[in-house]
């Protein structure tokens, strides 16, 4: 239901249509399972669990547990035993090839109320997604918020919950959870820290044609 927070543990496949561009949510959770990424598409991947080899027509390498990429054109995304990711498929978008990780066990950048964020894979442009780690330390309690667009993202460690007017979502490792855009919410801590790998369709900060480093240090 589109206007509620929904989270999983075991199983998550959804498509979202935002800003005439289709979205495809899921959570891989299987014993050698492999995704054929399609032509003309890109792919955001968070490794929560074991292992997974990605290959394309430029490379082919292992990314471990608490490693991050986004991945552009034709290939294949393939688990390892005991492994789960999440993953968010975007059709009709030319991402950058980029892979890093593992994540840090807090954010860099202040955020609200007491919390951290780090800017894993920035937009290539302005607008364009991202992917970030949010740090939650332990008895935090945000005040209400909202988003003008989705967010997608998972547990990657400790616990909480996500607050909503008229209900309370538990968190712990390994959940998955989607926010449509414009619902309040808040997130609570409390004996224990929390890492959320969260996924911004869009974003208000990024480079353009007239305002990048490069042309920005360029002086006549």
């Amino acid at each position: 239901m589109l206007n509620k927070v929904e989270i999983n543990q075991n199983t998550f496949n959804k498509n979202i249509l935002f800003q005439g561009k289709n979205y495809l949510l899921s959570l891989l959770n299987a014993n050698g399972q492999q995704l054929q990424i399609r032509k003309n598409t890109s792919i955001f991947i968070y490794i929560q669990k074991g292992s997974a080899q990605i290959i394309n027509e430029a490379f082919s390498i292992e990314m471990k547990e608490g490693m991050y990429a986004s991945l552009c054109s034709t290939g294949s995304i393939e688990l390892g035993i005991n492994s789960s990711a999440m993953a968010i498929e975007i059709d009709c978008f030319e991402v950058l090839n980029t892979i890093g990780g593992p994540i840090e066990s807090i954010g860099r950048l202040e955020y609200i109320d007491g919390c951290s964020d780090t800017l894993l894979l920035s937009p290539s442009r302005l607008g364009e997604p991202c992917l970030n780690l949010l740090h939650f330390p332990k008895h935090i309690n945000q005040s209400k918020h909202f988003h003008p667009s989705f967010r997608f993202g998972i547990v990657a460690s400790g616990s909480g919950k996500c607050v909503l007017l008229n209900e309370e979502k538990i968190l712990t490792t390994g959940d998955l959870f989607y926010i449509p855009e414009n619902v309040e919410h808040k997130f609570e801590t409390q004996h224990s820290e929390m890492n959320v790998i969260a996924f911004h369709p869009d974003s208000d900060w990024g480079p353009t044609n007239k305002n990048h480093p490069m042309i920005n240090k360029t002086h006549f």
